[in-house]
């Protein structure tokens, strides 16, 4: 995690998510939406359509308070299921940082 502004926290989530992994990640990203910063962006720009999937499902149980945006490859095709767009309805999701 890095702290580019004093109100904002950014995630950088590389590497291989899968269902292992998984739960750690979830646990990181609570922490990051409940540390008392109003914004946090979620950078997936180097996480596969496996790894969107599994983080969107554990974002999808967070509470999320404050602004939170997601940042994912624009030529992933996970983005246009139907489950992972109506999260686009609770979180803003972006191509770029």
């Amino acid at each position: 995690m890095s702290y580019p502004q004093p109100d904002t926290t950014v995630c950088r989530v590389a590497g291989s998510v899968d269902l292992v992994t998984a739960p750690v990640l979830a646990g990181k990203l609570s922490e990051a939406v409940h540390d008392g910063r109003p914004h946090v962006v979620i950078d997936l720009s180097a996480v596969d359509s496996m790894g969107l999937h599994v983080v969107f499902e554990a974002l999808g149980s967070c509470d999320i308070n404050g602004h939170l945006a997601v940042v994912v490859d624009p030529r992933s095709a996970v983005i246009t299921r139907p489950d992972i767009t109506a999260l686009g309805e609770v979180i803003d999701i972006h191509h770029d940082l």
